[in-house]
């Protein structure tokens, strides 16, 4: 992955050198001096997750991406998932894809996912890795303070190696190697940001939602990383809410759009909408593997269960006929 630098030029016609060098400087500013900054971005293979591992490239962040696995590991299907996984995520920048273990017996079967995700957040704090951002896509409070106890942790013993499993665990490198610097300490504090909450079976928030948020977000947390890190790590909050017609800066959703636009336009940081290819003319998977669909069959996608947008997924609705 590279690093942005002074030498950073914008695209022709989309801005002018004074703001190349502005935007520039503000990349360079999210780093400390000799340490790019690590985020875990959950689902970071699909969905919301894959554009924002692009757009923290695109500030020069070193990325790991967790990918939920559809059952054991051992399975000719779960192996080829695995593979397609490794090769999506090095195409969008990723550093590291970490694989949960598809969930135990034990795991509840409403949770979608989110205890085994759980399992690889204190995977990584136990091995001793260091990331100063966690992108929640999932939602719950247990993912919540999972990740607050590995933005806490400041670092311990080594890693295990590339592609080798921990625990709950597999953890690969896109680049064949270990990641340098994954139990470097860092300073200052780290951020755990949610686009879900600690409800997710709630779609539209409650008051008491947003104001427990609020609270939350104006104070940090901080306490002892454990017997991983010694050191009082403060962790702040974020909840960005897709149900807010308006965001934190006064936008609203017709000036996101804007955004979105702007960046798939000047940095090419575009949306994962191909979807695993079927010859069966009578799945539902058959309709949906181009990741577009008409409008007036938008009703189908939002269903229970293995739907097109389970896990992370995206699909591209076609307002307008072409």
């Amino acid at each position: 992955m590279a690093a942005f630098s002074s030498q950073y030029k914008a695209p022709a016609g989309s801005r002018s050198a004074e703001s190349a060098i502005a935007f520039t400087q503000n990349l360079l500013s999210d780093h400390e001096h000799n340490r790019r900054r690590r985020a875990l971005v959950l689902r970071g293979h699909d969905g919301i997750g894959a554009m924002a591992i692009q757009m923290l490239v695109l500030r020069g962040w070193r990325v790991s991406a967790h990918v939920p696995v559809p059952g054991s590991h051992d399975t000719e299907d779960a192996k080829r998932y695995m593979s397609e996984a490794e090769d999506r995520v090095r195409k969008l920048g990723g550093e590291e894809v970490v694989f949960d273990d598809g969930g135990l017996p034990h795991d509840p079967w409403w949770d979608d996912g989110r205890a085994a995700a759980v399992r690889v957040i204190d995977g990584l704090r136990e091995d001793g890795d260091v990331f100063d951002a966690v992108l929640d896509t999932m939602g719950g409070r247990e993912i919540r303070e999972a990740s607050e106890r590995l933005l806490r942790s400041n670092g311990g013993p080594d890693a295990a190696p590339a592609g080798g499993a921990t625990g709950a665990k597999a953890v690969l490198s896109l680049d064949g190697n270990t990641p340098w610097g994954k139990n470097q300490r860092r300073s200052g504090i780290g951020q755990f940001t949610t686009l879900v909450g600690e409800t997710p079976e709630r779609i539209i928030p409650t008051t008491a939602d947003n104001f427990r948020a609020g609270l939350r977000s104006l104070k940090f947390s901080s306490g002892s990383g454990g017997s991983v890190g010694e050191e009082k790590t403060k962790v702040g909050y974020a909840w960005i809410s897709v149900a807010q017609d308006v965001d934190w800066e006064g936008d609203d959703v017709a000036d996101s759009i804007g955004h979105v636009l702007r960046l798939a336009l000047e940095h090419g940081v575009k949306p994962v909408v191909a979807r695993a290819s079927t010859r069966d003319e009578y799945s539902p998977e058959y309709a949906w593997q181009s990741g577009v669909i008409p409008f007036e069959k938008a009703p189908d996608i939002f269903i229970n269960g293995d739907g097109p947008l389970s896990a992370g997924g995206t699909m591209v609705v076609k307002v307008a006929a072409d």
